[in-house]
This record gives structure tokens, sequence and C-alpha cells, in this order.
């Protein structure tokens, strides 16, 4: 026989719905019967499990031990359980293990559960997930700059151009201004062909008379 055991986390991971499992905390688990179909074997196994799971409750480590009672035929069977209490915890490991196998009233397994203590190898993951939030703290640290810099530099370049081109508008007005008054008093056939089209231009921006 062989068991093969998965925690999930989330209740809209397909997994879980399909196995009927909505709630926030779900072990599913599948067991499969192998081996040669003799009298005994060929009969429903009833089938006793420890399942030993740890986790992580805000940073602390944590573990639960939940039985479970399975009806097993010849295929292989889907089920699963529900940890009410590791709301807002992490599951992070779970260990299965045989405590009673029984087929027609006959025993054909039976053990003590196991006694486990998960305690370093939770230690040992929370330190792993503080060393990975350090550098994702680092990285955005390092982008929030990087983007700082970036809208600076672009901020810089704007004020360089918007400055170039209030001065090229202070220069068109003051050259529109000097044409106007050295224009003004005289008749259009008496203007030279350069000041008439310094007149234009002004004209064309709205400059002569300046404003």
């Amino acid at each position: 026989m062989t068991l093969v055991a998965e925690s999930q986390a989330s209740p809209y991971d397909p997994l879980l719905l399909s196995h009927g499992c909505p709630s926030a905390w779900c072990i599913a688990y599948e067991i499969t019967r192998f081996g040669r179909v003799e009298d005994l074997l060929s009969k429903p196994l009833d089938i006793k499990l420890q399942f030993d799971v740890g986790g992580l409750c805000r940073r602390e480590p944590s573990q639960w031990s939940v039985i479970t009672n399975n009806h097993v035929g010849m295929e292989a069977k889907a089920a699963e359980f529900h940890l009410e209490d590791a709301s807002g915890c992490t599951i992070d490991i779970v260990k299965p293990a045989l405590v009673m196998a029984e087929s027609g009233g006959n025993v054909m397994s039976r053990h003590e559960g196991p006694t486990v203590d998960f305690t370093d190898q939770l230690k040992a993951i929370q330190r792993k997930r503080d060393v990975e939030a350090a550098r994702q703290q680092r990285l955005a640290a390092d982008r929030k700059q990087k983007e700082a810099n970036e809208a600076a530099r672009l901020a810089q370049i704007q004020a360089e151009e918007s400055a170039r081109a209030a001065e090229e508008r202070r220069k068109i007005r003051a050259a529109c201004s000097a044409i106007y008054q050295s224009s003004i008093d005289k008749k259009v056939r008496d203007l030279t062909v350069r000041e008439e089209q310094q007149v234009r231009a002004c004209q064309a921006s709205d400059l002569y008379p300046p404003r």
C-alpha cells in the first residue's frame, strides 16, 4: 500500500474543490493498494492513519496530529481532512503514517503512532523565508531608488527643455518688440525686405504688435 499526502492552502485550488475541500486549509491524500490479490487482500480494508502536520504560525513553529479512518476498496481512494486550527498559518510539512489496517475483522497491521518533532525543520524553513524576504526587500528598495533616479533625470530634462523653450520665447518676443518699435511708423513700401520678413514672422507668432 502506498500513501501520498499533499497539503493544500488555497480554497480555489482545483484539486481542493474536486476533493470537496472548500475551506482555507485542507490536506488531500490518496491511498493505493498493490500486491497479489488473495482472499484477504481482495476484501475492503479499514485503515487508520496518523497525519503529523507542521507549519508556521506568526513565524513560530507549530504542529498538529490528526487521526483519520479510511475504508478502502481495490481502487485508489482519494480523501481529505480539514485543519480548522490552521487559519493564519502556513502548512509546510505533512508526514503520514499507518497506525492500523484491518480487513474483514482481521488486524493486518497495528503500530503506535509515531512521535515527531518538526521544530528544527520549520525553523530552517522560516530562516530561508527571512533570507528571501530580505532579498525581496532589497530588490524592491533598489527598484524604488532606480525609479526615483529615473524620475529625477526625466524631470531635470523636462525642466531644461522648458527653460530653453521659455528663453526662446523671450528672445522672439524681444525681437518682435524691437521690429515693432522700428517699423510701426514706417509705411509698408518703406520697409526693407528683412524688416518685412521679420514683421510677417512676428504676425505669424501673434507677437506683432507684442503681447
